[in-house]
């Protein structure tokens, strides 16, 4: 006989919680009024009720910590950025996709065959080397799909 699973504790107790709480409540008629409920006591049990050792909400709790963020050459990541591996084509280009565009941006021909981090951040794009040294820095423009050398730059 297999011994009973050591890590689901914290799972199991809020079901148990939630299943409290439920029968507490008044009886519902559908599935769509059995979920209203359920998000209700999601609600309640994020954002209102205190968690014991913290006596805060535990929703206020995380989101009070910090955040790790990762550093590239001394430049913070920001959450929101999109990092893609690349090698830049022989044209010295590299290719990246915005709203479902393909956006192609000039790099020199003699970087050809060079690895690059792609980083994108809304319109804000940073082409960087293996060596973390910044290649080309520029804002996006959405209306050509070829950014040439020297043009937007930030």
């Amino acid at each position: 006989m297999k011994p009973p699973p050591q890590t689901q504790g914290k799972v199991e107790r809020y079901h148990q919680t939630l299943k409290k709480w439920l029968r507490r409540q008044r009886r519902v008629a559908s599935i769509a009024e059995l979920q209203a409920q359920i998000n209700r006591f999601i609600l309640y049990y994020n954002e209102v009720r205190p968690h014991q050792a913290r006596q805060c909400p535990p929703m206020k709790a995380w989101r009070g910590r910090d955040r790790a963020t990762p550093q590239l050459a001394r430049q913070a990541i920001l959450a929101n950025t999109k990092v893609r591996r690349d090698v830049v084509d022989r044209a010295g280009t590299v290719t990246l996709r915005y709203r479902s565009k393909l956006n192609h941006i000039g790099l020199g021909r003699a970087h050809g065959g060079e690895r690059v981090l792609i980083l994108m951040a809304d319109l804000d794009v940073r082409v960087i080397d293996e060596e973390g040294t910044m290649i080309r820095h520029l804002t996006l423009d959405p209306s050509v799909n070829y950014q040439r050398q020297g043009k937007k730059l930030v």
